[in-house]
Order: C-alpha cells, then sequence, then structure tokens
C-alpha cells in the first residue's frame, strides 16, 4: 500500500513541475485508423477549403499591405526565418480540425524534396492547466547534401507546432528557417511554398 502512495505522490509531483523541457508524457504522434480516416474526411471538407482560403486570402493581403486583415493571424518575414502563427483561441475551430490542418502542412511539405526529421508529443502542466505541444521538424533530402557546397536548403528547415491546452487549439505555428552562410544557396521563396500548400487550384 506505502509503495503505490508513493508511486502517485512521485506521480503528481512529475505532474506539478513538468515543462516543455521536462514533460509528464513525451510520445511519438502517430496517428490510428480512426483518425486518419477522419483527416482524410476533413481534406476534401468545406471546413478545409474555408480555413485554406482564409490563410492564403492573409497572405496576400500582407504581402501588398504589410499586415494581415484578422487579428487571429500574424506572419513573420526576416531574413533567416518565415512564418506564420494561428490563434485558434480567438477562432471557433475544434481540436480535431486544428490537428488536420497540423497534419494537413506536414503532408502538403513532404510532397516536396522534403523528409520528417522528427515528430513528437509532449505533455506537462502550465499553471492550472494540461497544455500539450506536438512537433513537425521537416529537412531537405540528405540528397540534398551530397556533392560540394554550395547546398540546396530548399525553403529552409521547417517546424509546425499545434499547442493545445486542455484539449483546446490555442496556437498552430508554421515557420521555414534557412540558412545564410556560403554552405547553402539562397532557399526558394517562401510564397512559392504558400503557394503550394494553399493554393486551392494545386
Amino acid at each position: 500500500m506505502a509503495d503505490i502512495w508513493q508511486y502517485f505522490q512521485n506521480l503528481f509531483h512529475k505532474a506539478e513541475h513538468s515543462s516543455k523541457t521536462a514533460p509528464l508524457l513525451h510520445d511519438s504522434i502517430i496517428r490510428k485508423e480512426k483518425e486518419i480516416a477522419a483527416y482524410e474526411k476533413w481534406k476534401m471538407s468545406h471546413v478545409k477549403n474555408q480555413l485554406a482560403n482564409w490563410i492564403e486570402k492573409e497572405y496576400s493581403h500582407f504581402i501588398n499591405e504589410g499586415v494581415p486583415i484578422d487579428k487571429s493571424i500574424i506572419f513573420l518575414d526576416t531574413i533567416s526565418t518565415k512564418g506564420f502563427a494561428i490563434y485558434f483561441s480567438n477562432m471557433r475551430y475544434t481540436s480535431q480540425e486544428a490537428t488536420h490542418l497540423f497534419d494537413f502542412l506536414k503532408e502538403k511539405i513532404l510532397e516536396l524534396n522534403y523528409r520528417l526529421a522528427n515528430s513528437d508529443i509532449r505533455t506537462y502542466t502550465k499553471g492550472a492547466v494540461v497544455e500539450s505541444l506536438a512537433k513537425y521538424y521537416l529537412k531537405p533530402s540528405l540528397k540534398n547534401m551530397l556533392g560540394n557546397p554550395p547546398f540546396n536548403q530548399e525553403f529552409g528547415n521547417i517546424s509546425i507546432e499545434l499547442i493545445c491546452q486542455d484539449d483546446l487549439p490555442q496556437i498552430l505555428k508554421f515557420s521555414a528557417t534557412s540558412y545564410n552562410d556560403r554552405s547553402y544557396q539562397k532557399p526558394k521563396l517562401f510564397s512559392q511554398l504558400m503557394a503550394h500548400i494553399f493554393t486551392m487550384k494545386k
């Protein structure tokens, strides 16, 4: 009995002191058959098209005006990093719909000359809530490193993150980070990457 009590004490202690770097749970991202079927259905849905059209429209406005229209999305445009963040906490999308977008972004990148370098989900406490951080990290094909520099870095290394709190989606982050030295060619335009992912004709 004492051993069981000690086990639960240790578990609660670990939960209270968990964080992104020391999560309570740390697992690989593996989708079940039901989740895959729901995702395939979502890809053909009005909800997916509506969300993709919205992101495309906001990015187009950002390119032309320097700012998006909707405060639920921001864009990052520095020398080394391009990307966007969606604040799902300001919207009415479900956790499942946010997860489908998260998976969709990964799928679109894998259609290009990319490989999945890492995928995991970390669960930890943050104050009074349980937070999870799911992440895909993708890199250009290893074939790009064959031969002599400068190497083709495509759009750079790509990170996709989805943060949820108590199973409610909060933020989805998508970023492409490139190297700016003589060992690498200049990265391809981020606008080309966005067109590949979100232009409905594709």
